[in-house]
């Protein structure tokens, strides 16, 4: 009797191999999309944290009715380092402005980041 797997055995565990890795790659896929977002709500987050920061260092921005402090004054202050500030999500570096705006709902400032400043 000859020892070794026969044709039919090895297409079998080529199919069963087949089907794990098309049940498992998009689950997995799939969770490192939900990381990539829940990084960047965290950079967000710490954005907002560093203009809240900056602004009680320069309580005179809060003469105005809306302010909008750009992420490049933060990196020039010290804030953040220069490398510190990468999208998780397209790798780029992140960009924006971060709106305070006080909110008589709230009866507090409220730090708002967006990709664009007006």
């Amino acid at each position: 009797m000859k020892k070794g797997f026969t044709l039919v055995e090895l297409l079998a565990v080529i199919i069963v191999i087949g089907l794990v890795a098309g049940i498992t790659i998009p689950i997995v896929d799939n969770l490192i999309d939900s990381g990539r977002i829940k990084a960047h709500d965290e950079q967000v987050k710490m954005i907002e944290k560093r203009a809240e920061d900056y602004v009680s260092m320069h309580i005179n921005l809060l003469d105005e009715e809306n302010v909008y402090i750009p992420v490049d004054t933060l990196i020039t202050e010290g804030y953040f380092d220069q490398d510190e500030l990468i999208d998780p999500i397209t790798n780029e570096k992140m960009s924006g402005c971060v709106k305070v705006a006080y909110s008589s709902v709230y009866d507090k400032y409220t730090y708002t980041y967006g990709d664009e400043c007006e």
